[in-house]
């Protein structure tokens, strides 16, 4: 009844007002997060908790009596009630259905840093987040930017290196390739694709030159500065000299 008066324009700031009221009551009363979680039969939902109507209403009231941690005592909740494996099920179930619950993605977030205090790695989060169940459509995955940023956490200074360490045990070179050659097309992960591409190459030993030529930059002629590739090989050469012990200021230009 309140979620419906919440709901409807018309009686919005009717149905918050009771909300407030039964929240005060609950507090007064003493109710935790998870007595208030049975209270409004949310331990009765199963696999669909993050569907239900009364999962904001919950989460508002652990909001109130918690502002500052008020997820992580949602996330212990869920945790005791689910467990580790079933609970980052449901959560990736519901990011893949919808993408951008708030609150599923607070929570993405609890766990995630629940996985780096636990000393979690790159691979292991990568096969919690069943990003290895989804094949050559892993960049299109919705999980991708969660491992990113977790990988990212993990290692700041280079975390394409260890992102493609982790995916080279999945794909060999050239389904490699052919991923992140089709993943730049997309807006989504262009960015993303385009580094890892250049980390790839890395790997592989490639040199200015070599890229200079499989990008077919040998072949541009007059048109080389307005070629769509110049500025993906710039930021290749840009990427080897930071790798070199002793870095050249004027790498590219000595390379054409």
């Amino acid at each position: 009844m309140l979620v419906m008066a919440k709901e409807d324009n018309t009686t919005a700031s009717i149905g918050m007002k009771l909300e407030d009221t039964q929240f005060n009551r609950w507090l007064s009363q003493g109710e935790n997060a998870e007595s208030v979680f049975k209270l409004l039969n949310l331990n009765k939902d199963g696999d669909k908790i993050f569907d239900s109507l009364m999962f904001s209403t919950w989460a508002s009231y652990v909001t109130k009596l918690d502002r500052k941690n008020s997820y992580e005592a949602m996330f212990s909740v869920l945790k005791t009630r689910y467990g580790d494996e079933v609970l980052t099920g449901l959560l990736i179930a519901s990011r893949k259905n919808r993408p951008t619950n708030y609150h599923v993605t607070r929570l993405e977030g609890v766990l995630l840093k629940t996985w780096a205090s636990d000393g979690k790695t790159a691979d292991e989060v990568f096969k919690l987040l069943r990003l290895n169940k989804d094949g050559d459509r892993v960049f299109k995955s919705l999980m991708l930017s969660s491992w990113v940023s977790y990988v990212t956490k993990l290692e700041d200074k280079n975390p394409d290196k260890l992102m493609l360490s982790v995916l080279k045990t999945s794909y060999n070179d050239e389904i490699l390739t052919n991923m992140l050659v089709a993943a730049q097309k997309v807006p989504r992960t262009k960015t993303f694709a385009a580094s890892l591409q250049e980390q790839l190459w890395i790997s592989q030993g490639k040199t200015a030159d070599d890229i200079f030529q499989l990008l077919k930059l040998d072949q541009e002629g007059k048109n080389l500065l307005n070629s769509g590739e110049f500025s993906t090989w710039v930021s290749y050469v840009t990427k080897l000299n930071k790798l070199d012990e002793k870095p050249d200021e004027f790498a590219v230009s000595s390379d054409l």
